[in-house]
This record gives structure tokens, C-alpha cells and sequence, in this order.
């Protein structure tokens, strides 16, 4: 095993290399029903004016768009409805939104990733409502079990043991074909890397013709990354094949806005039910409110391993009364959006990296930001 330093970061080298409602388009046909078409149908990717302000733009898909639909939802903005691809509104899009959000690789990719499994369906009866995804709403400490259909995008790290045996630690969240996102701190605890990685799978005690075990390549650690701090705690993990997308198994997208305005958002893991309890077998999900910044730098204020405080690239979620919170094992896992408009396409908004006891009250947890280092993901997992 060898450490060194690269370009793009610092690498660990191994020696061992939808449904058919429609509903798994991403945006429901009636996500926007307050809201007309253009007077005249309009095709995708064609040039068009916004009714209502005279706007110049460009007939995209919605989720193209996130600043039309953060809009929308924050101020009641309207939104032209060009046409729709099935079930997804393509809406039009001022020029100089579509230049923010449509020119960045993995918006593009996120794209491409979820037209490639339309129409994918488990071997087993799944019953889908036409306006919202599939989810089991009941580790995280105060969260409820999943199945693992629910989130298709989650990866467990894996130790390989001197019996062969895999323990499970870490948490990471798949955005392409051939790389898993993690935090950096997984990789360097406990004076051995993580060196598999498990797909597909709900409960790690159990085997399932839906999971896949596919082997770590390489670790590439964010290049400011010190074990000595909590900053920058972001990870790459290359896997040795392609991985196949199915039912089980699909990439989440990455969040393209330095805001996140929604009111809440999903952490998942197999990390610890309660502060120094046992791990869970079974992904756990729970929901978390995004804390504000100056609350979070607030309670952060005295942290050793933060001299310079919280800092852009990090954000607070939790519930300061308390009862609910990632715990131990969760670590590297994803803090997701979940917004109507996207229904079935997860958003990465966050990295699970520290925190003080779980679900303690004024102890949110500490996420790393994944807008802040977009440009350092997509270089290495999209420069193909």
C-alpha cells in the first residue's frame, strides 16, 4: 500500500486492484401545476421568452434550472412550461441561469445518469404514487429502517479482516459509474484504509442478489486535508469496474447552489441508534434541519481541531433540542435533498464528518459542503 501526493490530491494506490408511472423521471407532471405553458408548445433545447418578465432563455429540462426552481419555491416566482420529456417539465430558462446551472459537467451527468435507468424495476412488487417516490417514511440516532430500493446511491466501506471477513465502518454515497464520495477522515482512521466497497445493500449481515462487493482502487484525499483537523474532510474512492446501475443501484447527484434553502434533508447510514450503543445492520435514514451558519460557527466556536472555525466549505444540521442526529459509523455517508419538484432524484447536499454526542441538544452534526468542492469532484470523476 503506498501514499503519495498527486495533482488532484493525495492517493492511496492498492496493490489488488423507474417505474412505469413515471415517477423515476425525477420531476412529477404536476410539480409545477400553478403554473401555465408558453402560448405556443416549445421544443427542448429551443430559444424562448419568459411570459412574464420578457426573459430571454433557453427551452431545458428542469432540473437544469435550479435557480428558476429555487425561485419558485422560495418566492413564488412563475415558470413557463415549455414542453415535457414524459414526465419532466422542460421550462424556460433565462440565459444567464442556464449558463450557472447547465455548463457544469455534473449537472450533465446527472442528466445522462438518470435517463440511463428509466425503467429499471426491482424483481419484486413495488407500488409507486404518481406524484411522490417510493420511501418507507418511518443510525443514526431517532431515525427509521429503509429499504434498500429507497436509496439506491448509498455504499458501505468496507475493512477486509486477517479471516478474510469484511467489517463495515464508513458510509459514502456513489456518483458515477466508477467513483463513491466519502470523507477523508474514513481513510485514515484506524491506521488501515478501506479497501472494498458494498452496493445495493440494506441490511450488511444479510446477502442479496441486488448487492454488489466491488474493490477499491484508489483513494484520492482532498489535497488540504489534514488528519490533524476537521477541514476539508473529502474523499474519491476509484473502484477496479464500472458498476452496473439497476434498481438498487444508481449515482445521486451533486447539489450545484451555494445556497441550500430547503428546510430539511436526509442523512442515511449504518452507523449507531444511540450515543455509544450498538451499530445498526440495517440503512437508517432520519431527517435533519439545515442549522444557520452563524448558529453552527456559534456552537464550533471553541472546537480545537477548528482554529479558523467553521468555514464555508462546512455546514451545521441537526436538531438543537435534540433526538435526532448522525452517530458514530455514519461518517462519509450523504446528506441528501429530497425537494417535490425532483422526486426521485436525490441531491447531495452534504458529507457526514463530525460531531460532538449524538443527538445531544446544541449538538448538531458537522457536514462537509459539496457546492464548495465541485470543482475538485468533477476534475477527477468527470474529466473522461
Amino acid at each position: 500500500m503506498q501514499l503519495k501526493a498527486g495533482i488532484q490530491g493525495q492517493q492511496i494506490q492498492f496493490a489488488s486492484t423507474k417505474a412505469s408511472n413515471g415517477a423515476s423521471d425525477g420531476v412529477s407532471s404536476n410539480s409545477f401545476a400553478n403554473n401555465k405553458g408558453l402560448p405556443q408548445r416549445q421544443e427542448e433545447g429551443s430559444f424562448c421568452r419568459r411570459s412574464f418578465d420578457g426573459r430571454s432563455g433557453y427551452c431545458i429540462l428542469a432540473y437544469q434550472c435550479l435557480h428558476v426552481i429555487r425561485e419558485y419555491r422560495v418566492h413564488g416566482t412563475k415558470i413557463d412550461i415549455c414542453t415535457y420529456r414524459r414526465n419532466i417539465p422542460v421550462i424556460c430558462c433565462p440565459l444567464a441561469d442556464k449558463h450557472i446551472d447547465d455548463q457544469r459537467i455534473s449537472a450533465q451527468k446527472c442528466q445522462e445518469y438518470h435517463e440511463a435507468v428509466k425503467g429499471i424495476k426491482l424483481g419484486m412488487p413495488r407500488k409507486l404514487s404518481g406524484k411522490m417516490c417510493v420511501s418507507s417514511v418511518p443510525l443514526i440516532v431517532g431515525g427509521q429502517v429503509t429499504r434498500s430500493e429507497d436509496y439506491p446511491h448509498m455504499a458501505a466501506l468496507g475493512w477486509t479482516q486477517s479471516d478474510k471477513e469484511l467489517k463495515w465502518g464508513c458510509g459514502g454515497t456513489l456518483i458515477s459509474d466508477k467513483f463513491v464520495l466519502t470523507a477523508a477522515h474514513c481513510a485514515t482512521s484506524g491506521g488501515k484504509p478501506p479497501d472494498m466497497v458494498r452496493l445495493g445493500s440494506q441490511n450488511l449481515n444479510e446477502t442479496s442478489k441486488y448487492q454488489r462487493d466491488i474493490k477499491i482502487l484508489i483513494i484520492i484525499l482532498h489535497p488540504k486535508y489534514r488528519s490533524s483537523s476537521y477541514y476539508h474532510d473529502i474523499a474519491l474512492l476509484k473502484l477496479t469496474k464500472r458498476v452496473r446501475f439497476s434498481a438498487t443501484i444508481q449515482p445521486a447527484c451533486l447539489w450545484q447552489l451555494p445556497e441550500m434553502e430547503m428546510p430539511s434533508a436526509i442523512a442515511s447510514g449504518w452507523g449507531r441508534t444511540e450515543f455509544m450503543g450498538p451499530k445498526s445492520n440495517d440503512l437508517q435514514k432520519v431527517d435533519l434541519s439545515i442549522i444557520d451558519q452563524k448558529t453552527c460557527k456559534d456552537i464550533y466556536r471553541k472546537e480545537r481541531r477548528l482554529p479558523r472555525g467553521i468555514i464555508e466549505g462546512q455546514f451545521c444540521a441537526g436538531h438543537l433540542e435534540g433526538g435526532k442526529d448522525t452517530c458514530q459509523g455514519d461518517s462519509g455517508g450523504p446528506l441528501h435533498a429530497e425537494l417535490p419538484e425532483f422526486n426521485c432524484v436525490k441531491f447531495v447536499i452534504g458529507i457526514t464528518s463530525f460531531g460532538k454526542f449524538c443527538a445531544a441538544p446544541n449538538a448538531p452534526g458537522v457536514y462537509t459542503k459539496i457546492y464548495s468542492y465541485l470543482d475538485w469532484i468533477e476534475k477527477i470523476v468527470f474529466r473522461d
